[in-house]
């Protein structure tokens, strides 16, 4: 649960490099490097990074695949 939220309240957020960290309302937060995007993906997946600025929110599914 994110600091300073007296309900549930998670974000997913997509950042380059190694020890990012990210802009909260509450300030500066550390994060968890769980993933990654496949080089081969990641002229796709940008441009719909993109798009969410025009046309707003997405769902958003995240799954485990096979290693």
């Amino acid at each position: 649960m994110m600091r300073g939220f007296l309900e549930e309240s998670w974000e997913v957020t997509f950042i380059y490099g190694k020890d990012a960290r990210f802009l909260t309302t509450v300030g500066w937060m550390a994060g968890s490097v769980f993933g990654q995007i496949e080089a081969a993906d990641l002229e796709a997946f940008a441009a719909e990074c993109t798009k969410l600025r025009v046309t707003g929110m997405k769902q958003l599914e995240i799954t485990r695949i096979a290693s």
